[in-house]
């Protein structure tokens, strides 16, 4: 018998961290230079904060051994959220 977290898990955990430090890094302010630059960085963080909602969701709450549709409908509202909201942020 096997105990332990399983090394997909573990993976996961070590990238949502990875972005986590990114939008972090993102959010500082520290690499804006211009007004153009800012605009690409913050939609930058909110697609890098889409993808970790879509890891959460299929890793830590089990959608990823959930029926197809679910699924499917996780992934696409995933899809349609992060695309409003960064088309939206970027449009205005």
């Amino acid at each position: 018998m096997r105990t332990g977290v399983p090394i997909r898990t573990t993976v996961v955990w070590v990238c949502l961290m990875v972005a986590t430090c990114s939008t972090w890094l993102l959010g500082t302010g520290r690499l804006s230079v211009n007004h153009e630059s800012l605009q690409v960085m913050v939609a930058l963080a909110l697609l890098i904060a889409f993808l970790k909602i879509y890891f959460i969701g299929s890793e830590f709450m089990e959608l990823r051994g959930a029926a197809a549709p679910l699924r499917v409908a996780f992934t696409v509202w995933v899809l349609g959220v992060a695309a409003a909201t960064t088309g939206l942020y970027l449009v205005r």
